[in-house]
């Protein structure tokens, strides 16, 4: 496995290949290793030192684990990109709709309410309002756990029931 050719030769015994290294943090002893070393500086602590060959067979398995783990990283990041954008818009249409109300009532025009939007005016002055946006969040969180990304675009009922 290990290309003995390009073999280190130790430091310490000029005669000896290195075969490893010691991994442990708290070892003050040089970390490269050969047989001799790993018999006079690393015997308490053998357990902390590999093999060359295995380092690598190691590596390779925490790189692999941890590139998995970047991708999931990844996609977590794209699904949370999607929710955001997701609220913007209902915020945005929120206070389009708002304005809309808005310029209705500054220019006396009651009669043009539409029953949505009667709806939405009294919910937007309700006493517990900051509660159901907490809700909102309560079941939008929820929903990404159920779902990863939820497929349909959800709203919340007067009681904080999911319409979907």
């Amino acid at each position: 496995m290990f290309n003995t050719s390009k073999a280190l030769i130790c430091r310490l015994h000029k005669s000896q290949i290195c075969i490893g290294f010691c991994v442990s943090i708290k070892c003050p002893q040089n970390s490269i290793y050969c047989q001799l070393c790993l018999e006079e500086d690393h015997s308490d602590h053998m357990e902390s030192c590999k093999e060359f060959g295995q380092i690598i067979k190691d590596l390779s398995i925490s790189i692999k684990e941890k590139k998995n783990h970047l991708d999931k990283i990844r996609e977590k990041q794209i699904q949370l990109s999607q929710l955001n954008r997701h609220q913007i818009e209902a915020y945005e249409k929120q206070i389009e709709d708002f304005r809309n109300i808005q310029g209705n009532l500054s220019k006396q025009k009651l009669n043009s309410f539409s029953n949505e939007q009667i709806i939405m005016l009294k919910e937007e002055f309700q006493q517990d309002r900051q509660l159901d946006d907490c809700k909102f969040n309560k079941v939008f969180s929820k929903q990404v756990k159920l779902n990863g990304t939820p497929n349909l675009i959800f709203r919340i009922n007067k009681e904080g029931s999911l319409n979907q």
